[in-house]
């Protein structure tokens, strides 16, 4: 193969684009594969790569690379490169980042992982690849990164509140914005992540139970009050609740 690969080299050289050569070389490379020769194969497909001319082109040639290099290689760093070159050139073709994510999640590389969320969001905002359902799910899998592997509740938070500006239908979200913003200690942020989600999911108990918890723990009286009074109307205050309600009741006036 060392020979041929050499003649086509040299045809190249003379004629770039040379589309017999190409298409020779293609069949070396369909031959290579089919007799399980990796080695040669990702040879081949290299020459290809060097030799294509548009994103076009370029993106299904890196796409096969990396597929090559992790699956039949054995190589995961390079096949992350190819996966990531291919991007570049094709922000849309969504399963060479979901092969990026399978292999830094595998080795554990979550620094990695975040910057190439980071990536594929800035390309994908670049592009308007997706739309805002692609952006919600890789801001929501970024924060969860942040939550669960880096443990960093401050970049968490923001990147679970960037996901629920794109998705505000989704209830659980708000929650788990609140509880990162009382993590990374900032109770205030709490309260205003659990007033967005009643604002989006006014039935949502959980929600109130939650206020009505950081209002009493911050000494704010009158919104707890509000807070178990809406419960109370609802019908769902526990106990606590009741008795927090009742016991700051305001009297009721005087009957004329």
């Amino acid at each position: 193969l060392t020979d041929a690969l050499g003649h086509f080299d040299m045809a190249l050289l003379g004629d770039p684009g040379h589309l017999p050569t190409l298409r020779a070389l293609t069949a070396e490379y369909d031959t290579a594969r089919r007799d399980r020769r990796w080695p040669d194969a990702a040879s081949c497909l290299q020459r290809l790569i060097d030799e294509a001319s548009s994103p076009e082109r370029l993106a299904p040639l890196q796409y096969a690379m990396g597929m090559l290099q992790r699956h039949k290689l054995g190589d995961p760093n390079a096949a992350v490169q190819s996966f990531e070159a291919c991007l570049s050139n094709a922000p849309g073709r969504l399963k060479a980042f979901e092969e990026i994510d399978r292999i830094l999640t595998e080795h554990k590389a979550w620094d990695r992982l975040e910057a190439a969320y980071r990536l594929m969001l800035k390309q994908i905002r670049r592009t308007g690849v997706g739309g805002d359902d692609l952006q919600a799910m890789l801001w929501r899998n970024l924060g969860e990164i942040y939550r669960t592997r880096l443990r960093r509740f401050g970049e968490a938070a923001t990147a679970f509140d960037q996901a629920a500006r794109l998705s505000a239908d989704d209830s659980e979200i708000h929650e788990i914005v609140a509880d990162l913003h009382l993590r990374a200690g900032d109770p205030i942020k709490a309260v205003a992540a659990h007033h967005e989600g009643v604002r989006h999911a006014p039935l949502r108990t959980a929600h109130y139970r939650a206020l009505a918890k950081l209002y009493a723990e911050m000494e704010r009286t009158d919104e707890a009050w509000c807070v178990a009074a809406a419960m109370v109307f609802m019908g769902e205050a526990d106990d606590a609740l009741a008795e927090l309600h009742e016991a700051h009741r305001p009297p009721t006036p005087p009957q004329p």
